[in-house]
């Protein structure tokens, strides 16, 4: 199997940047990374984080839609129990016809927790599950049904007006459930990850902590072998944060002392804490005086060649300088 990359855009940027700097920034490392084979792009999504400040990909990817041609976007993720399902589902079809085909369905129940805005884990979780029935529904041939569950009431579109001009017409521009994702959270075993085995989705994994990595996975395939499905580990999506460069010396040094480092220790940092157990601790980002690095930030002499891994990095700073692409 050839070895592919990816890049998730969480995206980490500087608070004191004004949003329009930000979109702009992160519509150049979508260029650059088509521009240098990358496969796929995915872009995050955040209420209430000011390091993390889109609100919504959709309008990031229709804008990147115009300026690629290749590279496939993705939505990291589409929070279901936001919107109504439906209006997510119409949504997402326009856009997939905006880039032809090349939309990733990124889904997920949220794992920011000032992001839920009163809506506890449990709900949020069934809410997402409802939402994703209703999705599926309505991107059918047959289209929405008449639907009743605990969170979401749905009729089936009728036509009162005149015959045939009105209904349901929201479906994606090519076959969808290839291309639905879902993310699992930052503990050690995930459902959402479970489902994605069951399903036959794409399984997102945020590479935290190396020893959730078998966790994540198990539930990948407990779900696979409930649905008598094999898992496909060439499918499975890992974020790990990423930095090439020439040396040894000056990755540590670029990484440390600039905003990969703040970044950690002000956003990453606190986030892993609170998900890890008592008895562990993140400890900060290390400063250039310390002789051991944690491995995550250790890279190899052969510094170029490490961007060869098939790993999704939300880092990737040869992408800052801007890409004059080709409109398509």
């Amino acid at each position: 199997m050839p070895l592919k990359l990816g890049m998730f855009l969480t995206p980490g940027s500087n608070p004191q940047r004004t949003m329009s700097g930000i979109i702009d920034w992160n519509l150049d490392v979508i260029r650059k990374a088509e521009e240098l084979g990358y496969d796929e792009v995915w872009v995050g999504s955040h209420l209430t984080s000011h390091y993390s400040p889109i609100a919504c990909p959709l309008q990031v990817i229709a804008r990147a839609s115009g300026e690629t041609c290749r590279i496939r976007l993705g939505t990291g993720v589409s929070v279901l129990y936001r919107n109504h399902p439906l209006t997510i589902a119409a949504q997402l079809a326009q856009l997939d016809h905006m880039v032809r085909g090349r939309l990733n369905f990124g889904f997920g129940a949220g794992a920011t927790v000032s992001d839920k805005i009163g809506v506890d884990g449990a709900t949020s979780h069934d809410m997402t599950m409802e939402a994703l029935e209703l999705i599926l529904q309505a991107w059918s041939e047959a289209g929405p049904r008449s639907f009743s569950g605990k969170y979401w009431k749905v009729q089936s579109p009728v036509d009162a007006y005149s015959g045939g001009n009105y209904g349901w017409h929201h479906r994606p521009y090519s076959s969808y459930e290839p291309r639905i994702a879902f993310a699992g959270g930052f503990g050690p075993t995930s459902s959402m990850l479970r489902l994605a085995g069951e399903r036959g989705y794409i399984p997102m994994s945020l590479n935290f902590f190396a020893t959730h990595l078998r966790g994540h996975w198990e539930s990948v395939a407990e779900g696979a072998s409930a649905a008598s499905r094999a898992a496909d580990r060439g499918r499975w999506r890992m974020l790990r944060d990423i930095f090439v460069a020439d040396t040894d010396a000056e990755a540590r040094r670029a990484v440390l002392d600039g905003f990969a480092g703040r970044f950690w220790n002000e956003y990453f940092k606190p986030i892993a804490e609170s998900s890890m157990r008592p008895t562990c601790s993140a400890g900060p980002m290390p400063t250039r005086r310390r002789s051991s690095p944690p491995s995550i930030w250790s890279i190899p002499r052969h510094g170029r060649s490490a961007a060869r891994q098939r790993l999704r990095p939300s880092f990737a700073s040869s992408t800052r300088s801007r890409a004059d692409s080709a409109r398509c």
